[in-house]
């Protein structure tokens, strides 16, 4: 049994973390020249991926190897999402299939870990396509080590992580147990020159790159996890996708619900004014008529009262020019009739009946009065 360095210096790590003892991880593996056998199921996967090689070499990564342990516990993991919550950040599972590094990179490039074979797909392309870059940090046969990666059920390593970081135009960040990333992955075009007093890319070199970073965390050597800003919307960058927005979509439609209700605030307004202008001006119109109607009936009982008055003289003459100075109960009808009223209440009926009554009893009255 081998206890492998890389394993070893991450056992440290994780102890100068948790500040407590935890049992040492075995790593166990065979002769490099002994031929490697792929997993027939899945269930070895979950353990640790053990990878067939040509030519009698060894698998290129520490997390392809024969029972590899997980090394969990939970207060460090509760630790490790409070601090990454201080942040802002939070950690959602991945399914542990030998596909969780895909899975949390589909997760935050499609938004849909279940898309992760196409992640997988589009990686060992790019590759392939950039073998003269790529095969210089393989120690196997470059054809069997795309190969193999193509298999869903077998881990990806550093090298798959910086063909998605150029891939997607997005740095690739690793977090393990710290709200700091222990590693930062940038495209080719966007990797600064080192420099003799840093090792690799600095923050400000990441807060610099024009896409937001795919970030990753990194559990017990063997799982990954995609770590998540909900304020910050990042599915479909590095897609190639014209005049994409993160959130667009939600502030467009935000903005346009703010439009139309407000619209609709205008119309109600409107409405509301005009409807209560509507009921003054008829307020104004009922007034009016009432009005009307009671001096019309006002002046004609003031006629009727005139009439019923007792005269000290009846000679015919003066009836005559009586009758003649005062307007005809006819044309007093015919001026009420000129009013403008829409409604015609009990009075008015009684007072026209009143008219056609005192017109019909003069005109009977008339001949006999001149006969005398």
């Amino acid at each position: 049994m081998t206890i492998l360095p890389s394993s070893s210096k991450k056992k440290c790590v994780l102890r100068k973390i948790r500040k407590s003892p935890r049992p040492e991880q075995s790593l166990k593996r065979s002769a490099l020249s002994s031929p490697r056998i792929e997993p027939a199921s899945k269930k070895s996967v979950a353990a640790g991926d053990s990878a067939s090689t040509s030519g009698g070499g060894g698998v290129n990564s520490d997390d392809e190897y024969d029972d590899l342990e997980a090394a969990s516990n939970d207060q460090i993991e509760k630790e490790f999402a409070e601090r990454l919550a201080a942040r802002g950040l939070i950690i959602k599972e991945m399914i542990g299939d030998g596909a969780c590094m895909f899975r949390a990179i589909a997760e935050q490039v499609y938004g849909d870990q279940e898309m992760h074979s196409q992640i997988r797909h589009l990686c060992m392309n790019y590759m392939a396509k950039n073998r003269d870059y790529f095969q210089d940090f393989i120690t196997e046969d470059f054809d069997s080590y795309i190969e193999r990666k193509r298999d869903e059920a077998v881990h990806g390593n550093h090298l798959e992580l910086q063909a998605i970081s150029e891939l997607f135009a997005r740095p690739v960040e690793i977090y393990q147990y710290s709200d700091e990333p222990i590693s930062t992955l940038l495209p080719r075009g966007l990797s600064p020159k080192p420099s003799p007093d840093q090792a690799g890319p600095s923050q400000s070199d990441v807060q610099n790159a024009p896409n937001a970073p795919i970030r990753l965390s990194y559990h017990g050597a063997v799982h990954y996890n995609a770590i998540l800003d909900p304020n910050k919307a990042t599915i479909g960058v590095g897609l190639g996708l014209p005049g994409l927005s993160p959130k667009a979509a939600e502030k467009a439609l935000m903005s346009s619900a703010m439009a139309s209700s407000e619209r609709e605030h205008i119309e109600e307004t409107m409405l509301k004014d005009k409807l209560d202008m509507t009921d003054w001006q008829r307020t104004q119109k009922d007034i009016e008529e009432q009005i009307s109607r009671d001096s019309y009936l006002t002046y004609l009982r003031e006629i009727e009262k005139t009439d019923e008055a007792p005269t000290t003289s009846a000679t015919t003459s003066g009836n005559a020019q009586k009758s003649e100075n005062q307007p005809g109960l006819y044309e007093e009808l015919l001026a009420a009739q000129s009013l403008e009223t829409d409604e015609w209440d009990e009075d008015m009926a009684i007072a026209q009946a009143l008219l056609l009554s005192q017109q019909d009893y003069l005109s009977t009255q008339g001949p006999s009065t001149s006969s005398k």
